[in-house]
């Protein structure tokens, strides 16, 4: 069943549902009531510092990503080539940690799933770059089955009429919150 442009998941969205669940569910009321828009960057636009796709496959990269087919969108920072296949890269500020955040594993998986859809090539892997560390994450069925059940969940989650608890228990996660002041749910008391 295709998806409608007003139910699309955006991959940044998918990040911020794996990070806090209940602050995905604040942005989303948000945008529902109409209080603040989706952030948008004007066509034909290239974010500072922002590499674009130079190879076979440029013309259909170097745009915003849809697949109606799994009602998801986004834009990789960029992509490399890899033996002739296009592989997406995800660039984050900062020191790596141990192993990527849940959050950036799931965001890279959408757009190795976006241009799966997009180029009908699957990648191999998606790569998740911190400032001192870079990740490959593995594109295989496992890990396109886990994010068919996490789109799943954030669709069957946008339903709910109630805020979803807290789905961490890290207190930096709260204290750089832009909901903390309106969460009853925060590990930090304001």
């Amino acid at each position: 069943m295709p998806y409608q442009r007003e139910e699309m998941i955006t991959a940044s969205e998918v990040a911020r549902y794996v990070y806090c669940q209940r602050a995905w569910w604040y942005d989303h009321e948000q945008i529902r009531a109409g209080r603040f828009k989706r952030h948008t960057r004007p066509k034909g636009r290239v974010g500072k510092g922002q590499i674009t796709y130079n190879g076979e496959y440029a013309e259909r990269l170097n745009r915003q990503l849809v697949s109606y087919d799994y009602g998801l969108t986004g834009r990789p920072d960029y992509v490399i080539d890899h033996d002739g296949l296009p592989v997406p890269v995800l660039r984050k500020i900062g020191r790596a940690p141990e192993a990527p955040f849940d959050s950036h594993v799931a965001q890279i998986l959408a757009h190795c799933l976006l241009i799966e859809t997009t180029l009908r090539v699957p990648p191999p892997y998606g790569i998740v770059r911190y400032n001192d560390r870079t990740f490959e994450v593995d594109y295989d069925p496992p890990a396109f089955d886990a994010l068919m059940h996490l789109l799943n969940e954030i669709r069957a989650e946008k339903k709910h009429t109630s805020a979803p608890h807290r789905s961490h228990e890290i207190p930096r996660r709260c204290f750089g919150c832009g909901h903390q002041k309106t969460c009853q749910d925060s590990l930090i008391q304001v």
